[in-house]
């Protein structure tokens, strides 16, 4: 086999390594945590979750960018309320507000 593998240009890769794979790419790709612990046949989701999954460098970055909007887009959204209410701190931002 692996001779045939070495042909093919195909790197050898264990068949207990494609469990995890799947484990991962199917819940980054938003099936359920208890869909997937029935695929894989286990009894508890814990050991889906704690063995079977593993966070990609990519999307623990992604989901960090998520969480990077949320507050930016909040702190936005408080800001432009303090300046629409006149209750921005420092000196003239009243005078400011009333302006616009």
């Amino acid at each position: 086999m692996g001779k045939l593998l070495k042909q093919a240009g195909v790197e050898h890769i264990n068949f207990h390594a494609l469990r995890h794979t799947f484990a991962t790419r199917a819940l980054e790709n938003g099936v359920p945590a208890k869909v997937v612990q029935a695929m894989l046949g286990h009894a508890d989701v814990a050991l889906t979750l704690n063995t079977y999954t593993h966070v990609l460098k990519e999307t623990l970055h992604g989901e960090i960018n998520k969480m990077n909007d949320i507050f930016t887009i909040g702190a936005a959204k408080a800001a432009k309320n303090r300046d629409a209410k006149g209750t921005k701190t420092g000196k003239g931002s009243k005078e400011k507000s009333e302006a616009r």
